[in-house]
């Protein structure tokens, strides 16, 4: 499966800069390769929309018209009709998760002076929006009212406010497990490594991934 999904971004990839805008592709894997339908054409939609990312959001006005290609459609063919509700769920998953990776990869490209702690936020109220989830988000007061002694000191070093974002999503009802992910949300690490050579020092806004995630 692996192997399906590395083929498909390789091959939107090797698409760009030849200008081809629409493609369509069997469900390779899916035939003599033996492996599971729906897994396949999800690893191919996954691979396409992953290969194709690109952070260019600073970039656009210095961008050569050669970089600026883009595939536009990526179509599905499959002759056996039993078999495109399968591929239609699988499909849909596929751009679900990618589009998910995508969306946290914005956030970690984005400088810190574009990310900052308020903006983070305001981006996970959209989302959680969007998708009906619960959200809240605590305030230096909120915190300082927990005593959440550590996250703050740690907002000392920035003139920008410290926000602590909770995202609660009950998709099932009745028994169950419970399972909270915590992610480090740091917009720009100005810690150790800032009494150390610059290099790198590109990459501490990327330790906000945790919480992208």
């Amino acid at each position: 499966i692996d192997a399906v999904r590395n083929l498909s971004a390789n091959l939107v990839r090797s698409l760009r800069k030849p200008a081809i805008k629409d493609v369509a592709t069997i469900v390779h894997g899916a035939g003599i390769g033996a492996l599971d339908l729906a897994a396949c054409a999800q690893a191919i939609v996954e691979g396409a929309v992953l290969g194709a990312y690109r952070f260019q959001r600073h970039k656009a006005a210095t961008l050569r018209d050669d970089d600026k290609h883009e595939l536009v459609s990526l179509t599905i063919v499959e002759h056996d009709a039993t078999r495109v509700s399968t591929i239609e769920a699988a499909v849909a998953r596929g751009r679900s998760l990618a589009d998910a990776t995508n969306t946290a990869r914005d956030l970690a490209n984005e400088p810190s002076n574009h990310l900052t702690p308020t903006m983070l936020a305001d981006r996970a109220r959209a989302i959680a929006a969007a998708a009906n989830l619960e959200i809240e988000v605590l305030e230096r007061e909120d915190m300082e009212s927990k005593g959440m002694g550590s996250l703050l000191s740690v907002a000392k070093g920035s003139a920008q406010p410290p926000k602590l974002i909770r995202i609660s999503y009950k998709g099932r009802g009745g028994e169950g497990y419970d399972v909270a992910l915590v992610g480090k949300g740091i917009t720009f690490d100005t810690g150790g490594i800032s009494i150390k050579p610059a290099a790198n020092m590109d990459a501490m806004k990327a330790d906000m991934t945790g919480a992208a995630s």
